[in-house]
């Protein structure tokens, strides 16, 4: 839980009025959206993606890789690439310094560089329990200072107020390609939702994570499906 809504003068109504206004906004903007972006693999500068979207976008969707920037912790224990969404602390950590980041992807499992599934974050190995891997094909992790993804997913505050927008950035001639407006903090994505399983549109996310509602979007490069022709 955000602390500051365990202040006595948090104000809950303004909050709620905020959250109201970004998610109007938002579904103003979600009809406007292509229903694919045809990316190779995407750098997430905003640490938003949870563990089930991480394994689909390199499962279901075929991304190449994906980049997460390491956060330092609030509290002082290590930096992490995912966050706790619970008590005690259940976060992904690393020992890596905050600000580099950590390169995901799926390599043969011939290539003698597999993480350790005890090294994979809780929620990665339950899903993979039920949504397998590829045959063969093994999780790898590295590490660099700054991402190589030409597509980025990032936060830009708004020029007044306290709205923000998550954005889908084409590094090549930095367009951005999508925004949603949220209601979001930096570093304090809501994590309701993860990205979609093919064939299951119902289960879609929308305003309430616009973030993911962006990632649900994302297909590698020259990855047609029925599926995502008909989004």
């Amino acid at each position: 839980m955000n602390p500051i809504r365990q202040l006595p003068n948090f104000d809950f109504a303004g909050e709620n009025a905020l959250r109201k206004q970004a998610e109007l906004e938002c579904e103003s903007q979600l009809p406007k959206l292509a229903k694919v972006y045809e990316v190779d693999g995407i750098a997430d500068t905003v640490t938003a993606l949870s563990g089930h979207s991480i394994v689909r976008l390199l499962v279901n969707r075929q991304l190449a890789f994906i980049e997460i920037k390491v956060q330092s912790s609030p509290s002082g224990n290590q930096p992490y690439i995912l966050r706790s969404t619970s008590f005690p602390d259940n976060g992904w950590t690393v020992d890596q310094a905050p600000d580099s980041y950590v390169k995901i992807e799926l390599v043969d499992k011939s290539a003698d560089a597999c993480l350790a599934t005890s090294s994979l974050h809780k929620s990665i190995t339950e899903l993979l329990a039920v949504e397998l891997l590829p045959f063969n094909n093994c999780i790898k992790t590295s590490y660099s200072q700054l991402p190589t993804a030409r597509h980025l997913l990032t936060y830009q505050a708004a020029p007044h107020g306290r709205l923000g927008y998550y954005q889908l950035i084409d590094t090549k001639d930095n367009s951005v390609l999508a925004q949603l407006a949220t209601s979001d903090v930096p570093q304090q994505p809501r994590m309701e939702m993860s990205v979609s399983t093919l064939n299951t549109s119902f289960q879609r996310p929308g305003c309430r994570t616009p973030h993911t509602a962006l990632m649900d979007r994302l297909f590698r490069t020259g990855y047609k499906t029925k599926y995502a022709k008909e989004r």
